[in-house]
């Protein structure tokens, strides 16, 4: 997962990370998943497993909270 992060996973990790919309959350401190990144790609320390919940997370809410609701909605 560390090097995924670092390569091919690492424009899809950016985007969902530090989009406007995951920022404007406030899950998290935008400045503490920074750290969290930067440490990460210079191979300071492996932050997979908490960029990776993050991401998760966003991927979640988008899915389950930004899509309205479809079929029917029984009371």
């Amino acid at each position: 997962m560390a090097d995924w992060l670092r390569g091919g996973l690492r424009e899809v990790a950016r985007e969902l990370l530090f989009s406007s919309r995951a920022t404007a959350r406030g899950y998290a401190r935008p400045e503490r998943v920074q750290r969290l990144w930067r440490s990460h790609q210079q191979k300071t320390q492996d932050h997979s497993a908490q960029l990776w919940a993050l991401m998760v997370l966003e991927l979640w809410h988008r899915t389950f909270i930004d899509q309205p609701p479809t079929g029917p909605v029984t009371p």
